[in-house]
């Protein structure tokens, strides 16, 4: 998550130290000291192990004097004349054993240079070996439990690459450093050196300043859940669903009066993307909606959802504005622990990671608070005549809203335990987790998986993207979902308001005259069709929208083709097994157990101009789910445009 979070947002994982301990540092710098030392540090670490490595394979060495007593029988080459005479002049007595003073220069590693580094790693090592006992004293409050043991252990391992440098065999020759007394051009140039002595200068700054604090200044775990689990939305959108990064407002960071890093608020710090469909899609962060904003608010109390997406498709055919969808996330960084008392007794949720009752609560309360309020766009003198006409608009914009939770599954082979709740009423909650290295487990398929069917990903040709029906096929695919379709008992959802299913009536053979004189004469109340018409997808409350059925008869010119002269409005749909329909409702009886959708019919009205060549031969190809407005532009059947055709069975 670290990772993840520093690559977009430097630095924003830390903040100051508390107040209780802002004074508390006995370094003799006063002050409030930005604590965003970690990943600067971090930085520096790696240079200071990289430059150790070098300094390693190839340690400065120096000529250096070095004085030997030796014996006269021992000294070789040519002799200092101060020293020959001596050595004469004591033969002379007869001193043959005396040691005489000599001076060689040899190589050697003890320089102020090798003594510079061995003090940088002693006090790198020791002063971090500090700081980490102080972390884990100070850690082991509860209330001050804010590091987790891997980023302890993570500081523990810093330590080892520096205890490895001072158990080199040239450094135990290296003398106590006393200072340079002058400039080392060697620090300054030589590979290695130059390295670890720049960012020594920098690095020992802010070791004085975190030594002798006793807590880290780095954000909550939860804080880091909430912002990881943004990025990842952000990284299933440019990696899985074909969306490409236009505006990235939200890597702007702002500083509070406490000097720590926070994301811009709202949507106007959000993420946005655009596909090569023409989808558009924003993130934003904590987003604030209130009585004052527009066009989505709230009536009563403002709301603040920790992660909101809003996906934007363009304008189809004569739509008067974009169709917009919106999900909310929230991060919890917590599981449920303790049973309620109304939950299933038979249900252990020792074995099953869930998230806290109040986190679902609280979807539901962002999915009622949220309204978007929207007028006229271009309102008549008459509509302005009447300012009840003309008020606002209301809807409900939120599609779903979902809590985002570390539960541990294998996604890949268990089932969200939530996907009930998510198909029925699309509320519910994903478990999200960083994919460890190595895993082939995704630690964010459910979420993905969920996004796939939502947004689709994008076109996989330049043909398909030059043509508007994946996209009326992703509005109708969200609009027909069984959590959208839930209305205010006594009232309907529906897309279209005239939704018109064309098809043929049967075959005569087997059928009573009467069941087709009914057609003929306008007094036909009833007419079913199979539901393996449709796919298993297509749920009743799309054949509960069929406004009118178009039932084609035949045709007295062609007896080969069908037309459509009569449109036969819908009363009501029924889902009954073929062998419950009457004879009068179906022309003959029949001892199959399909479901069939049966429909009540009131008294037909005519169409100024039939639609002709209506194939019936077989009965699924004069099958089609299309408008009154676009049935009555047309007059042959092969013209009409047809909707919902992602759903129909062809």
């Amino acid at each position: 998550m670290y990772q993840a979070i520093d690559a977009v947002y430097p630095l924003w994982r830390f903040s100051l130290v508390e107040k209780t301990e802002q004074d508390a540092a006995k370094s003799k710098q006063r002050g409030a000291f930005l604590l965003m030392w970690l990943a600067n540090f971090s930085q520096l670490r790696a240079g200071f192990e990289q430059g150790l490595k070098v300094i390693t394979q190839a340690p400065h060495s120096r000529l250096q004097p070095m004085v030997a007593p030796m014996k006269a029988a021992k000294l070789k080459g040519r002799l200092p004349h101060k020293l020959g005479e001596q050595v004469q002049q004591d033969f002379a007595h007869g001193q043959y054993d005396k040691r005489y003073r000599v001076e060689k220069k040899q190589l050697r590693v003890d320089t102020p240079e090798n003594r510079f580094i061995k003090m940088a790693v002693s006090q790198c090592q020791r002063q971090l070996a500090e700081f980490e006992a102080k972390l884990r004293l100070s850690n082991r409050a509860p209330d001050q439990q804010r590091l987790s043991d891997s980023f302890l252990n993570e500081l523990h391992s810093w330590q080892q690459p520096l205890q490895k440098m001072l158990n080199q065999g040239f450094l135990k020759e290296v003398g106590v450093y006393r200072g340079h007394g002058r400039e080392s051009l060697v620090l300054q140039q030589k590979t290695g050196y130059s390295t670890v002595y720049r960012v020594w200068q920098e690095l020992k700054f802010y070791l004085d300043v975190f030594g002798d604090q006793s807590s880290i200044s780095m954000r909550s775990v939860a804080e880091i859940y909430e912002v990881w689990c943004f990025l990842c939305l952000k990284q299933i959108l440019e990696h899985d669903l074909g969306f490409e990064l236009e505006n990235n407002c939200a890597a702007k960071l702002s500083q509070n009066n406490f000097f720590e890093y926070q994301l811009k608020e709202g949507l106007a710090g959000a993420f946005q993307f655009k596909r090569a469909d023409g989808v558009t899609a924003r993130l934003a962060h904590e987003p604030v909606f209130s009585k004052k904003t527009t066009p989505i608010n709230t009536f009563l109390i403002s709301q603040k959802p920790d992660i909101v997406l809003e996906v934007t498709l363009p304008k189809l055919g004569k739509a008067k504005e974009d169709q917009q969808f919106i999900w909310l996330f929230d991060a919890k960084y917590r599981i449920k622990t303790d049973k309620d008392r109304y939950d299933d007794s038979k249900e252990d949720i020792a074995q099953t990671d869930y998230v806290p009752d109040d986190a679902i609560n609280q979807m539901h309360r962002y999915r009622d608070a949220l309204i978007r309020s929207s007028s006229s766009s271009n309102p008549t003198q008459q509509e302005n005549d009447f300012a009840a006409i003309n008020r606002p608009r209301k809807s409900r914009p939120v599609f779903g809203a979902f809590a985002l939770y570390p539960g541990f599954f294998n996604q890949a082979q268990e089932v969200n335990p939530y996907a009930d709740a998510i198909e029925e009423i699309s509320i519910g909650a994903f478990a999200l987790l960083p994919t460890q290295a190595g895993s082939s487990d995704c630690g964010h398929l459910w979420l993905l998986e969920f996004l796939q069917r939502q947004i689709g990903t994008a076109p996989p040709t330049q043909a398909e993207t030059n043509t508007q029906y994946p996209l009326v096929a992703m509005a109708e695919r969200l609009y027909v979902q069984e959590a959208v379709r839930i209305p205010y008992s006594g009232m309907r959802q529906v897309l279209y308001p005239d939704l018109t299913l064309t098809a043929a009536l049967g075959g005569q053979r087997g059928r009573n005259n009467c069941y087709f004189d009914a057609f003929k004469q306008g007094t036909a109340q009833w007419y079913h069709v199979p539901q393996k018409t449709f796919q298993a997808k297509f749920k009743l409350h799309i054949a509960e929208e069929i406004r009118y059925l178009a039932l084609a008869s035949t045709s007295d010119t062609q007896s080969d083709t069908k037309q459509i002269d009569k449109l036969w409005p819908v009363k009501q749909v029924f889902v009954l097994p073929r062998n419950a329909i009457t004879e009068a409702q179906a022309g003959r009886t029949s001892n199959l157990d399909e479901l069939c959708y049966l429909f009540e019919l009131g008294a037909p009205l005519t169409l100024q101009q039939p639609v002709t060549h209506v194939p019936h031969r077989p009965m699924k190809n004069s099958m089609k789910l299309t408008t009154l407005t676009r049935l009555e532009r047309v007059h042959l059947f092969s013209c009409v445009d047809k909707v919902y055709e992602a759903y129909t069975y062809i």
